[in-house]
C-alpha cells in the first residue's frame, strides 16, 4: 500500500492545489489494514479512534457487503460472508492495536461511539485537543450545524442481525476480547 498511499496523496494535493486544506481528514475504517504505509505518506498524521462495540459493528458491515454483492450476483453467501468479515475485521484491528502500539498514544485520541451520538461536539472537541490539533469556533460552529440536522435515527434505520450471517455477539466480542479489554469499547 505504500506506492497507493504515496499517489493517494499525490491525488489530494492536484485535487486541491488551488485551495490547500490546513488538514485533510481521511475517514475510513480500511486505513486499519495499513497504518504503517498511511504514516510513511503522512508523516504528521494523527488518528481519532472511534470505539464501539464490534459485534454492533460487524453484523452492519455484513448487511452493507451482501446488499452490495447482490447488485451483481444471487448467490447468498451470508454465511461465508460473516466468517470472513469476523476474521479480516479482527486482522484490520489487531494490526491498529500493534501500530499504535510502536507508534505510541500521542498520535492518538480515543472517542467513544456512545459519547458521539450524545454530543458529537464535545466529544471531538475533546479528541482535538488531545491530540493537539485547534478546534476553532468557526469548527464547533459547523460541528454543532452538521449534528443538529444528523441526529441519530434521523436518516433512517439500517436493519440487521448477525445471526443472518452465522455469527452472535458472544462469539464476535470472543474473537475481539483483546480490543474489547484494551479500550473497554462496549458501548
Amino acid at each position: 500500500m505504500r506506492e497507493t498511499y504515496r499517489y493517494h496523496r499525490r491525488v489530494l494535493r492536484l485535487l486541491q492545489w488551488h485551495c490547500p486544506p490546513r488538514l485533510w481528514h481521511l475517514k475510513t475504517p480500511v486505513h486499519m489494514f495499513a497504518l504503517d504505509a498511511l504514516l510513511e505518506a503522512y508523516p504528521d498524521a494523527k488518528f481519532l479512534w472511534s470505539h464501539r462495540d464490534p459485534a454492533k459493528v460487524l453484523g452492519s458491515v455484513c448487511s452493507l457487503i451482501h446488499y452490495t454483492r447482490s447488485w451483481s450476483s444471487d448467490r447468498d453467501d451470508s454465511l461465508e460472508l460473516g466468517a470472513e468479515q469476523l476474521e479480516r475485521w479482527w486482522l484490520a484491528v489487531s494490526r491498529a492495536m500493534d501500530f499504535r502500539h510502536r507508534v505510541g498514544n500521542e498520535r492518538f485520541a480515543d472517542v467513544s461511539f456512545a459519547d458521539l451520538q450524545v454530543d458529537p461536539v464535545a466529544a471531538l472537541g475533546a479528541a482535538y485537543e488531545q491530540i493537539g490539533i485547534a478546534f476553532t469556533n468557526a469548527s464547533r460552529d459547523a460541528m454543532a450545524g452538521w449534528a443538529k440536522s444528523h441526529e441519530p435515527g434521523s436518516h433512517g434505520q439500517h436493519s440487521y442481525d448477525l445471526s443472518d450471517f452465522g455469527l452472535s455477539a458472544a462469539q464476535v466480542r470472543q474473537r475481539f476480547a483483546p480490543y474489547l479489554e484494551a479500550y473497554d469499547a462496549v458501548a
